[in-house]
């Protein structure tokens, strides 16, 4: 029987596997910490008509994310990168590569991370090249939503920044 950790590490392991597709995984598993391997994202001619992928982006930020957390492994060094190639150049001028992991948990507004996954919660439209993705970040003691801002660049949705979500008590 898989515990809850276990099931949230395979299905993270699924999804980075479809995300960076099955090449990346039969190259070489060795990360060179002063390289970072090539991630070719996928582009389309209509932005607009594609909100799928700009969901999947978000979510597998998040997922890279947590998959990167400490202890340091390489499937974590992986994911780390590829959390980082996610960035628009925007926000990659608030993560340095040498304090990639510290300055990720600070991008993303969190000290912990989520040890019950992530979830999708909703997704608002702002124009045809920004979209706004809201996520939960579920702990065993509540839970934190952080709204994600993508935007397309050169043909991409990316990343360009994770907001802290305050709740209304209507």
């Amino acid at each position: 029987m898989l515990t809850v950790k276990n099931k949230v590490l395979v299905t993270i392991a699924v999804v980075m596997f479809v995300a960076l597709g099955s090449t990346l995984f039969l190259q070489s598993r060795t990360v060179v910490q002063d390289s970072i391997p090539e991630v070719t994202p996928t582009t389309f001619e209509s932005p607009s008509a594609n909100l799928e992928e700009a969901e999947l982006t978000g979510f597998n930020f998040i997922l890279n994310f947590i998959t990167s957390a400490p202890p340091a492994n390489e499937e974590g060094d992986i994911a780390m990168i590829s959390a980082y190639e996610m960035l628009s150049e925007k926000a990659k001028d608030q993560v340095a590569l040498d304090t990639l992991s510290r300055d990720l948990a600070m991008f993303v507004g969190v000290q912990d991370v989520p040890d019950e996954g992530a979830s999708v919660e909703d997704l608002q439209i702002v124009s045809n090249s920004e979209v706004i993705l809201t996520v939960g970040l579920n702990f065993s003691g509540g839970r934190a939503l952080r709204d994600i801002t993508l935007i397309i660049e050169d043909g991409v949705w990316k990343v360009d920044s994770v907001d802290p979500v305050t709740e209304s008590s209507e």
